[in-house]
Parts: C-alpha cells; structure tokens; sequence
C-alpha cells in the first residue's frame, strides 16, 4: 500500500464529511485513517460507507491523550502505507492534486511535501494571509500543516512524530525538526484547499497577529539552530 490519509477530527467537527467527496480521487485500495478525540459514533461510520467501497477505512480514537498531536501519532501507529499524508477535516482538493502529489513522492523517501494554500472563500482579507502563506512556504521553508504533509512513514516515526507537548502548533514544530535533520521540503505544485472560518469567527487582524507572534515565538530558537548548524558546515569545509 503507497499511501495513508490520516484525517484528525474534533468531536463537534462534521466538515470532514465535504472531505469524503475528494477522498475518491486517490487510488483504489489507500487506506484513509479518521482520528476522534472520543470514541467515533455510528453516524460517523455510516457517513464513511461510501469510501468503504473502493478504500480501506479505519475509525479509531486517540489512546496518546488530547491534542490534534496525539491524533495524528495514533493514525501514524496503525498506519499500513508507505507514505503519509496528514490532512485537516476541512481540506478540499482537485485529482490533479492527487496525480501531481503520487508522481511526487515515488522514490522519494527523505523528503515532506505539502500544497500551496488557497481557501474556499471571497474573504478578499483571507487572500492576503494565504498569499502570506504561501510565501512563507516557499522562500521561508515554513509550510503549516493546513498544506497537507505527505511524507515516508519511516521518515516520520524517525523524527518522532508531532510533539504532544507542544501547547500550538505542532504542525510548524514539525517542520522545524524535519529542516535540522535534513529532511528535503519540496511544493507539490497543486493547491489545497482549506476554511477560513478562524478569520471570520474570531476576527481577521486579532488572528493575524496572534498567528505570526505565536510563529515567530516558536520558531526563534529552531531558527538558530538552524543557523549555528549552517555555519558549522561552512567552517568545516574551510
């Protein structure tokens, strides 16, 4: 089996349902793995009976604790595929992005890959943080996980998978450690697609700024890292 979808899921949250259309874009026989913080109910197991048909498909909840972390670790546990792909509820995306995302990580065991940012939203304020994004992304090498990451399964279990104690963001902590162990970020070239809903909820300005303090706050010491790491190579070719 090449690849396993590993979907993390709130107890309230039923936009994973919009998701199972796209899902049947992948290959026949991918398994798809959707993770709850409770125990899944029968609902959630009937609206999932059309992937059953052409998909593995598991239901489990997290015994690692709390936490879209430990969400994702417990799918990577019981996951069967040689790849991972880690993708939020509210994620939508074409069959082009499919085809360009399997073509991509054919032979490719050392490195993540993710998607350029869109939202599905005429929220002209949104537009600017995913043009953000996707700048940060590509000149920055700072993807989020809201950019779907896809990477080997021993890639993942050897950088220890999503940090639990991360209070936020352990989509960008992970990233940051992928970097310092040379792990390859490579685009996709295809756009995922996501909800802008936090902007709207809670305010467009207060959740910019509280996204790019929270960024920053945590990525300063990974960033040195980085740096003292960089340098040293240099003088040792010296």
């Amino acid at each position: 089996m090449l690849i396993s979808v590993i979907v993390p899921l709130a107890n309230d949250d039923e936009s994973w349902t919009s998701l199972v259309t796209h899902l049947h874009f992948l290959p026949p026989s991918s398994e798809i793995i959707f993770v709850r913080q409770n125990e899944p109910t029968l609902a959630d197991l009937s609206k999932s009976n059309p992937l059953k048909q052409k998909y593995f498909v598991h239901w489990m909840s997290s015994s690692l604790g709390n936490g879209r972390a430990a969400q994702m670790n417990e799918g990577a546990l019981h996951a069967s595929g040689e790849f991972l792909w880690f993708l939020h509820a509210d994620s939508t995306f074409a069959q082009e992005g499919v085809d360009s995302l399997l073509q991509k990580i054919n032979g490719n065991s050392h490195e993540l890959f993710y998607f350029k940012l869109g939202y599905r939203s005429a929220y002209w304020l949104a537009q600017l943080n995913v043009l953000g994004a996707n700048v940060r992304s590509i000149v920055f090498g700072i993807p989020f996980g809201d950019q779907g990451f896809c990477l080997a399964k021993k890639t993942f279990h050897e950088l220890g998978g999503y940090d639990h104690s991360c209070p936020y963001g352990e989509d960008h902590d992970f990233i940051w450690r992928a970097r310092l162990k040379g792990v390859t970020l490579k685009n996709v070239g295809s756009t995922l697609y996501s909800s802008d809903r936090k902007y709207i909820h809670n305010g467009w300005l207060r959740t910019s700024v509280l996204h790019i303090f929270l960024t920053f706050k945590q990525a300063s010491p990974y960033a040195i890292a980085l740096l003292v790491k960089k340098m040293k190579r240099i003088f040792a070719h010296k």
